[in-house]
């Protein structure tokens, strides 16, 4: 009755819930006359600032401070560190109101491999959603449908559950008829870039703009081997933030035009 795929496309997983079925008159002409959905997506562009602020402590990247400063607490803090196969995580269940907690990641220690890493997180942030309202099958539907991204990508990031009250004020939400009850669970996700990043960037940068051919193609994979994914351009930018100048500057562009192309398995570097 509904929509199916095998291609694994994550987005279906978000079916996969009790939740009562929606009827649709397609408006084309070339659909189906009627629909039945089980959700409703939406896609939006948007530009706020959430409440947490994250700093390293004393150049530690092992080492931060995740700082809340909204007006109401933070709840469910996940740290995550991925690289190449294998990573680790801790769990903060809380930041009050203007505090901050220190979450230290120690590096190289108690590492799990990404299978097992993936499975344990994906079990915390299930039973963390459904204390915050969501049942059991609509926690597990929405970390499933993000598990790739969230638990799986190389990266350095914070996950964490924003209030209530800030969801309500970002994302305003008017339902007729209105319901007896509405739950918002809203997953703030926060990429950082490390210092190492953006130095290993940096010299993969400048070795592009002076060398020849042959140092040019060694910067292209080694910047490829840093798996920077759709932050690579972030990271080009956050490079050139510190070093205004347009010779550099367009061989930070020409780096990322290259190392971007298609690689041979028919996704680019920043798709993947």
């Amino acid at each position: 009755m509904i929509p199916t795929d095998t291609s694994g496309i994550h987005y279906f997983a978000a079916r996969e819930t009790d939740a009562a079925f929606v009827r649709v008159k397609a408006p084309d002409k070339a659909a189906p006359a009627t629909e039945h959905e089980k959700f409703l997506f939406y896609r939006g562009v948007a530009n706020f600032k959430t409440p947490l602020q994250i700093t390293f402590n004393s150049g530690n990247e092992a080492n931060l401070f995740l700082r809340n400063t909204g007006t109401d607490e933070l709840k469910h803090l996940f740290v995550l560190a991925i690289r190449q196969g294998q990573g680790k995580f801790i769990y903060e269940d809380h930041v009050p109101s203007g505090q901050h907690v220190y979450a230290g990641l120690k590096s190289g220690e108690d590492l799990l491999p990404l299978g097992e890493l993936a499975a344990r997180i994906s079990g915390r942030m299930s039973a963390a959603l459904q204390q915050e309202g969501l049942y059991r099958r609509e926690a597990d539907a929405m970390v499933k449908t993000w598990r790739k991204s969230w638990f799986e990508e190389d990266g350095l990031r914070v996950l964490y559950v924003l209030p209530r009250k800030w969801t309500d004020e970002a994302l305003p939400l008017t339902l007729q008829p209105r319901p007896r009850e509405v739950v918002r669970v809203m997953v703030g996700r926060a990429e950082i870039i490390a210092p190492t990043t953006e130095w290993q960037l940096l010299k993969q940068i400048v070795r592009y703009s002076d060398g020849d051919a042959d140092e040019r193609h060694q910067a292209v994979n080694q910047v490829r081997r840093m798996n920077l994914g759709r932050f690579f351009q972030p990271a080009v930018q956050l490079v050139l933030g510190s070093h205004p100048n347009r010779e550099f500057s367009q061989a930070a562009w020409e780096l990322l035009q290259a190392a971007t192309k298609n690689d041979g398995d028919g996704r680019t570097l920043a798709a993947k």
